[in-house]
């Protein structure tokens, strides 16, 4: 219940139209998203066409670790599939980064100097 608790948080702290607009758009981005890989992972043949397969689960480390074979006879879906496939690892490595850095930075700023 600890979920549904910090849902009425969220809820009662953005409104009831932020909260949906967040909730929905969330929704129809991951859905588009779904839909955008798998169509060109069908235009293309994608896996089985590039020499491996994968069913079940944990494909999606398999499927970035053969990435490269996707630019290796590029053609545009070819290249909108590599870069779909590495899209979400790309922004949470970058938002990571900048997230440390600026941990980094404020340390850095807010050091105690010693009094002369």
């Amino acid at each position: 219940m600890r979920w549904l608790d910090e849902q009425r948080g969220l809820y009662h702290a953005l409104g009831p139209a932020r909260y949906w607009t967040i909730m929905v758009g969330t929704v129809v981005f991951c859905i588009g998203f779904g839909t955008l890989v798998w169509w060109l992972s069908e235009k293309i043949g994608w896996p089985d066409a590039y020499g491996f397969q994968c069913r079940g689960k944990g494909c999606l480390f398999i499927e970035l670790w053969h990435s490269p074979s996707l630019l290796q006879n590029p053609n545009g879906y070819a290249l909108a599939l590599f870069v779909a496939l590495w899209f979400i690892p790309a922004t949470t490595g970058i938002a990571v980064t900048i997230i440390l850095a600026r941990r980094t930075l404020i340390r850095r700023r807010n050091r105690i100097r010693p009094m002369e």
